[in-house]
């Protein structure tokens, strides 16, 4: 607002893993994609509160081709901070 102003901040460092099991990386019509993804980090507001905190980040997707030129895709994603 225009009479007061805060900043809240955090700091956060990632890893992320991938598996890759398609016939095609640029247009995948078959095969299966996992990822996983996890963080921690420290967070501080402008009230003085600070803390710790982690993150966890999951998705599959699947594909199968279904002829004619047709494929479905699956995908699946679950998160957790």
């Amino acid at each position: 607002t225009a009479l007061s102003r805060r900043a809240d901040r955090a700091v956060l460092g990632n890893y992320e893993w991938v598996r890759r099991d398609v016939n095609s990386v640029v247009f995948p019509t078959s095969g299966l994609i996992l990822s996983a993804q996890g963080g921690a980090g420290l967070a501080d507001d402008a009230d003085g509160s600070q803390g710790p905190f982690a993150r966890l980040y999951l998705q599959a997707v699947w594909y199968q081709p279904l002829g004619s030129g047709w494929f479905a895709q699956l995908r699946g994603e679950a998160a957790q901070v």
